[in-house]
């Protein structure tokens, strides 16, 4: 079974992810975080996600991760769309 999980932070998916593959599912993570401010928290989370993606880093971890920036174009159309 396949499922999408929304990422905050690294630390928070790793254990959801392990978790999730270990019952069966095939995750896909989808990081889309535009409340976090400064810029600079948004910019460390997200990095650390990348970080954690890396076999090197962490080998266990083998989900496919989405990286959706605060103007990707589904932020744009939902949220100022509406403004």
């Amino acid at each position: 079974m396949r499922t999408l999980l929304h990422i905050c932070c690294a630390p928070c998916a790793n254990q959801c992810i392990d978790v999730l593959r270990t019952d069966g599912y095939e995750v896909t993570g989808l990081w889309y975080n535009p409340n976090i401010h400064p810029f600079t928290e948004y910019r460390a989370r997200r990095n650390c996600l990348r970080g954690m993606q890396k076999p090197s880093v962490c080998p266990s971890w083998s989900a496919t991760i989405m990286v959706c920036g605060p103007l990707c174009g589904l932020w744009r159309r939902t949220f100022l769309a509406a403004a």
